[in-house]
C-alpha cells in the first residue's frame, strides 16, 4: 500500500520581521569636565580595552585645583593636632580646677570645629582628584572606537560628546511585534535570524517585553545572537 508520512514544516506558523543589529554594550562618552584636548590616541575602527585610555586632556586647571585642596588637608590637619594639643591640656588642668568648664567647653569645640574642617578639605580634596581623573577617558570595556567627534587642540565643555565605542561580541536584534502574537511568542520563545547574505543563525535569547505600545499596539522582541565567526556589526 502506497504511504505518505507526514512531516511538521519548519515554516509552519511562523513569522518574519526586519529587525536592525545592535551592540548590547555601546557608550557614547562625553567629557565630565572642561580642557583643551591634548591627545587622542585611538581612532575609527581601533580595538580597545577596558580602563584603557583613548583621550587626554590638558587638565592644567583640574591638577591646580587638586594641589591646592591638598595643601588645604594638611592646613587643616595642622589646626585639628594644635586644637587637639589644646583640648588635652585644659582638660588636664580642668582636673586640677586651674580653668574653667566654660574654658574647656570652648577648647572641647575649638577641637571639634577642626576635626569638621579637616573632614570638609578631605571631602574637597576627593572631588578635585576626580575632576582630575575626568582629564583621563577611558574605554568603560572591550570594544572597537565607532565613532570618533574631536581632535587634538579643541575646547570641550562637560557633556561634549568624544567618541563611541561597541563590544562587537555581544549583539542583538529589538523588532517590533504586533500585540496579537506576542503571546504566542512567549509560549514558544524561538528565533531564526536570517542575514542580509542569506546565511541563518540560530537565536540565543528571545525576551518579550511585559508592555506593549499604547499608540502602536505593538510590543518589543529582544533577540540575542550567538557567538558567531560572522562578520556582524551593529547597524
Amino acid at each position: 500500500i502506497e504511504t505518505l508520512e507526514l512531516k511538521t514544516s519548519s515554516s509552519a506558523g511562523t513569522s518574519q520581521w526586519d529587525g536592525v543589529i545592535e551592540a548590547v554594550q555601546q557608550a557614547d562618552l562625553t567629557a565630565q569636565t572642561g580642557g583643551r584636548v591634548a591627545t587622542v590616541m585611538v581612532d575609527v575602527n581601533d580595538r580597545v580595552m577596558v580602563n584603557q585610555v583613548l583621550l587626554r586632556l590638558t587638565g592644567i586647571e583640574q591638577r591646580a585645583g587638586q594641589a591646592a585642596s591638598v595643601a588645604l588637608v594638611a592646613a587643616a590637619k595642622a589646626q585639628a593636632q594644635e586644637a587637639e594639643t589644646t583640648y588635652k591640656r585644659y582638660k588636664e588642668l580642668a582636673n586640677k580646677q586651674y580653668v574653667s568648664k566654660q574654658q574647656l567647653d570652648q577648647a572641647s569645640a575649638a577641637y571639634n570645629t577642626a576635626l569638621a574642617n579637616v573632614r570638609a578639605a578631605q571631602a574637597q580634596a576627593e572631588q578635585a582628584a576626580q575632576q582630575t581623573d575626568y582629564t583621563q577617558v577611558r574605554s568603560p570595556f572591550d570594544g572597537i572606537v565607532s565613532d570618533r567627534l574631536v581632535e587634538p587642540g579643541e575646547s570641550v565643555v562637560p557633556g561634549q560628546a568624544l567618541m563611541s565605542v561597541f563590544n562587537p561580541s555581544q549583539l542583538r536584534i529589538q523588532i517590533q511585534v504586533p500585540q496579537q502574537v506576542a503571546d504566542a511568542i512567549r509560549q514558544n520563545p524561538e528565533a531564526e535570524i536570517i542575514l542580509a547574505d542569506g546565511s541563518t543563525l540560530k537565536a540565543e535569547q528571545v525576551l518579550v517585553y511585559p508592555n506593549a505600545d499604547a499608540q502602536a499596539h505593538s510590543v518589543t522582541v529582544r533577540v540575542l545572537l550567538p557567538k558567531s565567526d560572522s562578520v556582524l556589526k551593529p547597524g
